[in-house]
């Protein structure tokens, strides 16, 4: 009778400790279950990051070609560039001179042409030039009468 209850008693004691160690592994099937989605998961992930590493290396390899012709293009360009300011300096150098003895001919013609026509307008109105060259208008003439004047 002893050993039947000490058979019950250990018997006892095993049937928590079953419970505690059945729900263990309940939980650990559950734990496999969420490593193994996220393992899937994972492995879907990696499969698109290296589609999207190969669509990255081949954008790369593109754009790569077209570098060299760009860098080619921007030097081409900054040569043309710096032969049209030489080109455009060299123009503006040769046509400074002759501009400014053309702004100085027509000045002169103007000068002329104003004193030409001034003296025109002189004779035709009647008025004596004074000898240092500057005329006297009847109405600015101190030796002659204003007409208001005359009795």
């Amino acid at each position: 009778m002893i050993i039947t209850l000490c058979v019950v008693i250990a018997t006892a004691a095993l049937v928590p400790l079953a419970i505690v160690t059945i729900r263990a592994m309940i939980r650990f099937e559950k734990m496999a279950e969420q490593v193994e989605k996220t393992a899937v998961l994972f492995s879907e992930s990696m499969i698109e990051f290296k589609a999207a590493a190969r669509d990255m290396h081949t954008m790369v390899a593109s754009l790569d070609g077209a570098v060299d012709p760009l860098r080619r293009a921007a030097t081409e360009l900054g040569r043309v560039g710096s032969r049209a300011a030489a080109l455009s300096t060299a123009v503006l150098e040769e046509l400074v001179v002759p501009i400014r003895a053309v702004i100085g001919i027509v000045r002169g013609f103007r000068a002329g042409a104003g004193y030409f026509t001034d003296r025109l307008t002189d004779r035709r109105r009647g008025d004596e030039p004074q000898k240092s060259g500057q005329r006297t208008t009847p109405e600015a003439s101190p030796h002659r009468e204003t007409p208001e004047a005359s009795p």
